[in-house]
């Protein structure tokens, strides 16, 4: 497994229309129902993620409209957890964003400004 760090983030408020929108296929394809949004993370350390760079499952868009997004297996604490990487995303290289079938801040009690450390599938 390869470690990451993070501190958590406010997001852009669009999360949890895209995972409406990919539902089916995340249930599909990565065989997890997600909480409607994303837990948005500020990588410290290290301070870049190429989710290229490990075993990743595709995602194809619900409509032209949307783009293919990447998913890795990864955990945050217990909690299983997928990194998932738009294809098409507004977001800054050194933000990532993690879907749950849990509201993960809830679920790991965090709130913004937190550290968290999340442990990626190789």
């Amino acid at each position: 497994m390869h470690r990451l760090k993070g501190r958590i983030v406010t997001g852009l408020g669009e999360g949890s229309r895209y995972v409406y929108q990919y539902r089916d296929r995340f249930l599909r394809i990565i065989g997890i129902n997600p909480y409607p949004g994303t837990l948005n993370i500020e990588l410290i350390e290290p301070r870049f993620f190429n989710i290229e760079d490990y075993k990743y499952i595709e995602v194809d868009p619900p409509s032209q409209v949307y783009g293919k997004v990447l998913a890795v297996k990864a955990r945050i604490k217990n909690i299983p957890v997928y990194i998932i990487k738009p294809l098409k995303t507004r977001h800054a290289l050194n933000i990532i964003e993690v879907i749950s079938e849990h509201n993960l801040r809830e679920s790991l009690g965090v709130k913004t400004g937190d550290v968290v450390e999340i442990y990626v599938e190789d």
